[in-house]
């Protein structure tokens, strides 16, 4: 006769719930043949029969009276066993709260572990043995909360399993006050004593053997276990002693795969590997290694899914800049006041001061209020703070540029006065910003304003954007230096034209400076330079630091081994020879925007001739998936090529600048007369900024604007065609300021 078990004797005198009745059920089943309670097992009802005495005096009439609503189906002991005795894997994940508890059981784990690796992934402990049982305990209830169909498990901390005693009373209390429906300890045979106290107080037990965590520093380190035949009978030996205590379930940390699937095959509970090979019976992963979210090195067999913390990190920079502009909170995120009361509190306690999220009373508080204009704004109210802008030596770009045609179709440069869309200039406002195309964007406010542009500031950020939330759309990239004006903005509203998403690039480029230019007096308007292009509806802004464009930059060795793009024969060209290596440093860093953002296309202006005849050979050549478009260039109403380099002028100055276009057109016009001798088309140039003797001409050329190379004679003009292949340009000196143009013809 079978001893009557001591554990069961408390359902003899009390009573006990179905949900304690099923779970004495389902543990004993999985101990069958263990402490020969086959007899007891026998005489339990089935699950699904499973009833109270109060329930078994019911009449079916009574039950179908109150219908139980549809739910998920929790997994228990039963479900567990029956899947592993299927063949089926068994998936498991750790869970630290209602949130990942959550995500996880949506996603269809079979169990959830709060494990003690919270001291590391959530708490920022260095290892998990500060973690305490109340700790335990309210992980463990947040994510008891998340839980609608998964077996949860929580993990014993260090130093809570010293005795029997102590493991079964911070296990009943993770039962009780955590809401686990079960506990995982660590250790082998010398925890067999206190699996066996666990089990007899009526907790279901999960084992972990191979690498104990709690215990790494005994076994010096966190070091794969069982490499050798001996190793691994040991383990074996420490299995099934945890077997025949009690646990339903064994972990398998760091063990190798031959020896994780020995230990599968002998053992008649499942094994569940983490860094244990295929063969086991189920595996568990940590929830922050899956989403890519533990800032440490992660271990060897992590199985990483996502890297999400450049994502979460971008959208609370966006957050933190928003606050900081006051572009948060818009009118949607703000309640309103009826116009009446407003009128009696102003009258009490005086007008509104305050300003709005655009920089003026808000429409959602005041009576209508004369509009202000945010760029005329003087208290700095609307301004993003200017440590925001990247420092004087980390912006960049490659080209004063713009306005309207492709690679395909570049036609020859308008000598007229620039459109409104061009200039900035419209009725309604002096600010330099292109008006009209602000009122395109379909995503502004319903105050009418746009939302600023995103800046992104590193690669990494910028990848994890491009792959997350427009892997598949068409994006336009107009990369700048900064120091905007109308010729970049009429290149952002083509890429705004032919584009879903708009990136501009603000980096001043250090290597396609020379030793006595400007680089360091190069203009940096940080903050117009973003309401510019706020206004242009550009959606997001690449400005990285020089240390994320080059990061071998500063390196002291001399073999740093820093690339670079150059080009055979690029000497022959004019522009390269006054600036050498000028266009490596164009090529490289076009090379790397292009790699990084990506672009459908991308946008310059005709203005720098030379860097599109550079910049369309770097594409085709090395074959990057990108389309060059190529925009006319943008002119002052005197015919002046706008560009950065236009604030470093002088009224005096500005009023001689105009001649540089001035000995351009005459070229063309001696062109268009007949003149094919190309050195004379140079001299027609020549002779007109010689009227000027505060300019000094650097150079005049007549080249191909396939590949630059200087002609000797001008192609004729053939009927119904009217280009000739060529480009003329110029190069001057003001005073200080070098100024560049170009005409095709």
């Amino acid at each position: 006769v079978t001893r009557w078990p001591r554990h069961l004797t408390q359902y003899i005198c009390f009573g006990a719930s179905m949900s304690s009745l099923r779970t004495q059920q389902s543990r004993l089943v999985t101990r069958i043949d263990q402490r020969g309670y086959i007899a007891v097992a026998d005489a339990l009802p089935s699950r699904e029969a499973a009833t109270l005495p109060f329930e078994q005096e019911k009449s079916e009439a009574e039950v179908t009276e109150r219908p139980v609503p549809a739910a998920a189906a929790r997994i228990g002991l039963h479900k567990l066993r029956a899947k592993y005795e299927r063949g089926e894997p068994l998936c498991m994940l750790t869970a630290y709260d209602y949130m990942s508890a959550r995500l996880a059981d949506k996603a269809g784990a079979d169990m959830l572990l709060v494990g003690d690796s919270l001291g590391m992934v959530v708490l920022g402990q260095e290892d998990t043995t500060e973690v305490t049982v109340d700790q335990m305990v309210h992980h463990s209830a947040a994510a008891a909360r998340g839980v609608s169909r998964a077996f949860l498990v929580g993990d014993l901390p260090f130093g809570s399993y010293l005795t029997p005693a102590a493991a079964a009373h911070n296990g009943v209390r993770l039962v009780k006050e955590g809401r686990v429906d079960a506990v995982k300890l660590e250790g082998g045979l010398r925890v067999v004593e206190q699996v066996r106290a666990l089990v007899d107080a009526g907790v279901a037990v999960m084992g972990h053997i191979g690498l104990t965590p709690q215990s790494y520093a005994q076994l010096g380190g966190y070091r794969v276990q069982g490499r050798t035949a001996e190793q691994a009978y040991s383990l074996l030996a420490e299995a099934r002693a945890l077997e025949k205590a009690g646990c339903f379930a064994i972990v398998l940390e760091m063990v190798p795969g031959p020896v994780a699937a020995m230990l599968t095959e002998r053992l008649s509970v499942p094994t569940i590997g983490i860094g244990a090979g295929v063969a086991t019976s189920g595996q568990v992963q940590v929830w922050h290694d899956v989403l890519g979210l533990y800032d440490k090195k992660a271990p060897k067999f992590a199985m990483r899914r996502a890297n999400l913390e450049p994502m979460l990190l971008a959208a609370l920079k966006e957050y933190c800049v928003a606050v900081g502009a006051r572009t948060f909170p818009s009118d949607t995120h703000t309640f309103g006041m009826a116009a009446a009361e407003l009128e009696v509190l102003t009258r009490r306690l005086g007008p509104i001061t305050a300003a709005g999220p655009n920089g003026t009373l808000s429409t959602t508080f005041s009576t209508p209020v004369a509009s202000k204009s945010k760029y005329s704004n003087s208290d700095n109210t609307d301004r993003l703070d200017s440590r925001d802008g990247p420092a004087s030596t980390d912006s960049m770009d490659s080209t004063d540029s713009t306005h309207s045609t492709d690679s395909t179709d570049r036609t020859r440069s308008i000598d007229r006065t620039p459109p409104s869309i061009l200039s900035g200039h419209s009725p309604s406002t002096t600010s330099t910003t292109v008006t009209t195309v602000t009122t395109a964007n379909s995503h502004a406010p319903s105050s009418g304003r746009r939302a600023a542009p995103r800046v992104v500031r590193t690669i990494s950020e910028w990848r994890a954007l491009r792959a997350s939330l427009f892997a598949h759309a068409s994006v336009g990239l107009v990369p700048t230096m900064g120091a905007l004006h109308a010729g970049h903005l009429s290149l952002a509203a083509l890429a705004k034209r032919d584009n879903g998403v708009v990136v501009a690039s603000i980096f001043v480029n250090p290597t396609q400076f020379g030793p006595n230019e400007d680089f360091g007096r190069y203009p940096r308007t940080w903050q117009e330079d973003l309401e510019k292009l706020q206004a242009a509806g550009v959606d997001y802004v690449f400005a990285p630091e020089t240390s994320e464009m080059y990061p071998r930059a500063s390196s002291s060795s001399a073999a740093s081994l820093s690339p670079y793009i150059d080009f055979d024969g690029i000497d022959s060209l004019a522009e390269a020879r006054a600036r050498p290596n000028h266009f490596r440093g164009v090529a490289t860093v076009v090379a790397k925007l292009l790699n990084i953002v990506k672009p459908s296309s991308v946008y310059f202006g005709q203005k720098d001739a030379m860097q599109c005849v550079v910049v369309r050979r770097l594409v085709d050549d090395l074959n990057f998936d990108t389309k060059v478009v190529v925009g006319e260039t943008v002119r002052e109403s005197d015919g002046l090529a706008m560009s950065s380099r236009n604030a470093y002028l002088s009224p005096a100055e500005r009023q001689i600048a105009s001649t540089v276009h001035a000995a351009l057109r005459s070229l063309a016009a001696a062109a268009d007369s007949g003149e094919t001798d190309a050195a004379k088309l140079r001299d027609a140039a020549a002779e007109v900024v010689r009227t000027q003797p505060a300019l000094a001409l650097e150079y005049v050329s007549v080249a191909s604007d396939e590949n630059g190379a200087e002609l000797e004679t001008l192609p004729a003009a053939k009927p119904g065609v009217s280009r000739r292949g060529a480009v003329a340009s110029i190069a001057v000196k003001l005073g200080a300021t070098r100024l560049i143009d170009n005409i095709l013809l």
